[in-house]
């Protein structure tokens, strides 16, 4: 549900906090703003995209994705 925008407003911004924090701590990204950019990815459905992308290229299954959601 996160990852595909429809989850309750708190446990998005739980997500977008956790991954900001390992932006910051594992980039360059050492604002605010850069490093809450995941929440805009994860309230506009973005990030259940980008999931089912990266498991194309890495040779995975999409379908399996399809099984968690």
């Amino acid at each position: 549900e996160v990852l595909a925008g429809r989850a309750h407003r708190g446990l998005a911004d739980l997500v977008a906090v956790n991954v900001a924090t390992l932006i910051f701590l594992a980039t360059s990204q050492h604002t605010l703003p850069e490093a809450l950019a995941p929440r805009e990815v994860l309230a506009s459905g973005a990030a259940l995209s980008m999931l089912r992308d990266l498991a194309r290229l890495s040779g995975g299954s999409v379908e399996a994705i399809r099984g968690w959601l």
